[in-house]
């Protein structure tokens, strides 16, 4: 009456379905970077241009920037002291 007619062995199933979502949600997240990629949202940079920006946007030469300055206005007033 309540017979079970089947072969397979679900825990042999379960873990090789959870490795087929596991890639297709790896797939899907995937696939907009590609497309954002292939929007021509990214262009190519010459040696020049990609040190330039690299210049220009670096936090460590601009907190030199500033020290060098502070250092500069410290000298002004250590030398004001000599003035008339």
């Amino acid at each position: 009456m309540g017979r079970r007619i089947y072969g397979g062995n679900v825990q042999r199933f379960l873990p090789s379905a959870a490795y087929a979502a596991g890639l297709a949600i790896l797939i899907l997240a995937n696939a907009g970077t590609s497309r954002a990629q292939d929007a021509g949202l990214s262009r190519n940079l010459t040696l020049k241009e990609a040190v330039n920006l690299a210049v220009a946007n670096s936090r460590d030469l601009a907190l030199a920037r500033l020290q060098y300055g502070v250092m500069q206005r410290q000298i002004g007033v250590a030398r004001s002291a000599f003035l008339p």
